[in-house]
Protein backbone atom coordinates (compact mmCIF):
# COMPACT_ATOMS: atom_id res chain seq x y z
CA UNK A 1 0.00 0.00 0.00
CA UNK A 2 1.66 2.88 -1.42
CA UNK A 3 -1.05 5.54 0.73
CA UNK A 4 -1.27 6.16 4.88
CA UNK A 5 -3.87 4.05 6.33
CA UNK A 6 -5.34 7.06 7.86
CA UNK A 7 -5.28 9.12 4.57
CA UNK A 8 -7.08 6.37 2.69
CA UNK A 9 -10.32 6.08 5.39
CA UNK A 10 -9.82 10.54 5.76
CA UNK A 11 -9.38 10.14 9.36
CA UNK A 12 -6.90 11.54 11.85
CA UNK A 13 -4.29 9.35 13.80
CA UNK A 14 -6.21 10.42 17.11
CA UNK A 15 -9.37 9.23 15.96
CA UNK A 16 -11.58 6.31 18.17
CA UNK A 17 -12.11 3.34 16.59
CA UNK A 18 -15.71 3.78 16.13
CA UNK A 19 -15.26 7.12 14.20
CA UNK A 20 -12.63 4.69 12.16
CA UNK A 21 -15.26 2.41 11.42
CA UNK A 22 -18.21 4.93 10.33
CA UNK A 23 -15.37 6.41 7.64
CA UNK A 24 -14.73 2.72 6.82
CA UNK A 25 -18.05 1.98 6.03
CA UNK A 26 -19.52 5.57 4.19
CA UNK A 27 -16.18 4.74 1.68
CA UNK A 28 -17.29 1.11 1.14
CA UNK A 29 -20.51 1.79 0.27
CA UNK A 30 -19.19 4.61 -2.32
CA UNK A 31 -16.20 2.99 -3.80
CA UNK A 32 -17.60 -0.67 -4.07
CA UNK A 33 -17.62 -1.90 -7.88
CA UNK A 34 -21.20 -2.57 -7.56
CA UNK A 35 -22.03 1.14 -6.84
CA UNK A 36 -19.28 2.21 -10.13
CA UNK A 37 -19.88 0.04 -12.59
CA UNK A 38 -18.35 2.77 -15.16
CA UNK A 39 -15.13 2.68 -13.33
CA UNK A 40 -12.24 0.19 -13.35
CA UNK A 41 -10.55 1.01 -10.57
CA UNK A 42 -13.22 0.68 -8.04
CA UNK A 43 -12.92 -2.78 -7.39
CA UNK A 44 -8.93 -1.71 -6.18
CA UNK A 45 -9.84 1.17 -4.50
CA UNK A 46 -12.03 -0.86 -2.22
CA UNK A 47 -9.14 -3.33 -1.63
CA UNK A 48 -6.78 -0.45 -1.05
CA UNK A 49 -9.50 0.76 1.73
CA UNK A 50 -10.70 -2.17 3.12
CA UNK A 51 -7.02 -2.92 3.79
CA UNK A 52 -6.36 0.11 5.59
CA UNK A 53 -9.66 -0.77 8.54
CA UNK A 54 -7.20 -4.00 8.72
CA UNK A 55 -3.93 -2.34 9.07
CA UNK A 56 -5.77 0.10 11.95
Amino acid sequence: MARNSYAVLGVKKTSHARTIKIAYNKLARVKHSDKNPENPRAAEELQEVCLSLLLL
